[in-house]
């Protein structure tokens, strides 16, 4: 058989390029023949006028510069995107065409595809769907998360794009759970399997570098999230720079881990000088350039905590108990199906966690890191056996 897959490959966020290696490797593991397409338009024009990688990521960055300098205005970004759409999309379905031939079914995932209309991925998913569905294609929606598909201006377009597909696999019950409950669950045919860069191979062995490892995301930002909220942004900011402040005085060995530096970068920059100031330390920021840099990077940590879904998933794929922020329900979902909910940190409404309850997650987490190690196995090597049986039934 072979298949042609969509996903986001060309991108900073090395927890989408993680996702769409492991569905390819999931694919080759099958001995299923892939032809691989990315999921933004933008890549595609790119590579089909032979533009550089670095030609495609300066596109991309321009892109993003345009949007942000129109205004702060989301009817004007929808607008700027959807001009780009309507040029890029002729040119990307005769890449499709080309892409799909001998090809018998269509599967599109890796990244995340359900993001907000001002960043054009709902027009994308419903076209690639109407491609497919012209060329008398089946599509199955593979390892999705649905988190920001809820912002507006997305639902009825993913609604249309679901109801035409033949197959949705989401990546946590809770997902599941908020698609049925927006579209209703007759809409298609939809089952849950858990997060496969849960199953990244397991790094080298480094020496122990870090106590705990933060991944720092800018939780609440108007200029990140549509619907952000300024004061909840910098609460959840203070938060952070208090908790690695306590325990750096602690005596703690602490890192700062960045796995989408076109997002991530500045605001961890940024605490990392608040931290200096408040305790004379200057922590190592570390940028791996690929998944395996991070996938070592993070099992050289005793504890992760993260802000990031991405760092948290890669974590615990190296045995390496990992705290993770739970602000979307694909997060608690996630970690409720692996049996891990007590490693959620919840948000209240002002945008703050308990400083005391995550001291005394670290605390437990310490002491009792073999149980942790364990328990991350078994959900490990259980997840193995889930993807082939589902791999061969795809």
């Amino acid at each position: 058989m072979k298949v042609l897959h969509i996903g986001i490959s060309s991108t900073h966020n090395l927890g989408d390029v993680a996702i769409s290696k492991m569905i390819l490797s999931l694919f080759a593991r099958n001995e299923v023949a892939v032809e691989h397409m990315d999921f933004n338009f933008s890549v595609v024009v790119a590579q089909c006028f032979q533009f550089s990688s670095k030609g495609a990521n300066k596109e991309r960055e321009s892109q993003k510069d345009h949007i942000r300098k129109i205004s702060n205005n989301r009817l004007l970004r929808v607008v700027s995107r959807l001009g780009r759409f309507i040029f890029f999309a002729p040119i990307v379905f005769f890449v499709f065409l080309r892409k799909v031939k001998g090809c018998e079914k269509v599967f599109i995932g890796g990244g995340n595809i359900l993001m907000g209309i001002e960043y054009g991925f709902p027009m994308q998913v419903l076209s690639y769907v109407v491609f497919s569905r012209l060329l008398n294609k089946p599509v199955t929606f593979l390892c999705v998360g649905a988190g920001p598909f809820t912002a507006p201006g997305v639902k009825s377009i993913l609604r249309f794009a679901l109801s035409l597909s033949d197959r949705v696999i989401c990546r946590d019950s809770s997902s599941k759970v908020l698609i049925e409950g927006v579209f209703g669950p007759s809409i298609t045919d939809i089952e849950v399997l858990p997060d496969p860069v849960l199953i990244w191979p397991e790094a080298q062995k480094m020496q122990q570098k870090y106590d705990i490892l933060f991944t720092f995301m800018p939780l609440f930002s108007p200029t990140i999230f549509p619907d952000g909220d300024a004061d909840k942004a910098k609460e959840f900011k203070s938060c952070l720079i208090e908790l690695a402040v306590n325990l750096i005085c602690q005596g703690k060995r602490v890192g700062v881990l960045v796995t989408d530096p076109g997002v991530d970068l500045a605001v961890s920059e940024g605490i990392v000088s608040k931290i200096r100031d408040k305790t004379g330390v200057q922590l190592q920021v570390d940028i791996p350039a690929n998944p395996d840099q991070m996938a070592a990077l993070v099992g050289s940590a005793a504890i992760v905590f993260s802000t990031r879904m991405h760092g948290a998933i890669m974590a615990l794929s190296q045995a390496v108990p990992a705290l993770c922020v739970c602000w979307q329900p694909k997060i608690k979902g996630l970690y409720t199906d692996l049996g891990l909910a007590e490693l959620l940190v919840q948000v209240d409404s002002s945008g703050c966690f308990s400083l005391q309850e995550v001291q005394e997650a670290i605390t437990n987490i310490t002491e009792n890191r073999r149980l942790f190690v364990q328990r991350i196995g078994v959900a490990r090597s259980d997840l193995e056996g889930i993807y082939e049986n589902l791999w061969k039934r795809l």
